[in-house]
């Protein structure tokens, strides 16, 4: 009986041996930034705060979902605004200006990395209503290009809108790309900021080879 008993647990230690080594560990492919879990995940590039907020979590999604180790380390990397952290879990705390951050999140795994923006806006001034979004007016002249070209903002035309639900046009704006156009690139953003609030709009451009 003592000798079944030993035959059975060695050809079970085996067996668990056997199933060990041919279970493969499932390698991270990607990680996203956003916020939510499941079904009710939503990925997200830039985060929009105004200073005095509370601190708020910033949630990264290992894929894929069966992936063996789901562990990402968080940073703050380049410039901080007023002493902005991350701690381990993706608790995000304000600092005490405005600006923007980049936070990092890179998996444990293999160290594959992805990184949003957190755009930090003052408080508005009693009296003073705040910037809340840009809007292309009218579209530039030219939106298609032939690689090689560099982006015409001729005839583009920008509002500022304010919280007040009062606008007015403006010219000092900034481009995305001001270089040579690449096929890849399928639109330039507009920036305006206006006391430390920066808001942004795409224009849709379409660039083909060269022939």
């Amino acid at each position: 009986m003592k000798k079944k008993l030993a035959v059975f647990l060695f050809v079970f230690a085996a067996a668990l041996l056997v199933v060990a080594a041919c279970k493969k560990d499932v390698a991270v492919t990607s990680v996203e930034i956003g916020s939510g879990e499941g079904s009710a995940w939503v990925k997200t590039e830039v985060f929009e705060k105004t200073v005095g907020d509370g601190a708020f979590i910033i949630s990264a999604r290992v894929l894929p979902d069966n992936a063996t180790n789901k562990k990402v380390t968080w940073a703050i990397i380049g410039d901080n605004a007023d002493g902005c952290a991350i701690d381990a879990d993706g608790r995000f705390t304000l600092g005490a200006g405005a600006g923007s951050v980049t936070v990092k999140a890179t998996a444990a795994a293999n160290g594959l990395s992805v990184t949003a923006v957190v755009n930090i806006s003052a408080q508005a001034q009693p009296g003073q209503s705040a910037l809340d979004r840009i809007e292309i007016t009218t579209q530039p002249a030219k939106t298609a290009y032939i690689a090689g070209q560099t982006f015409s903002a001729d005839g583009l035309s920008v509002t500022a809108v304010y919280a007040d639900g009062t606008s007015k046009a403006v010219a000092a704006y900034s481009v995305s790309k001001t270089a040579s156009l690449a096929v890849t690139d399928t639109k330039i953003t507009i920036s305006y900021t206006e006391n430390n609030i920066t808001k942004t709009a795409d224009v849709a451009i379409t660039v083909t080879a060269k022939t």
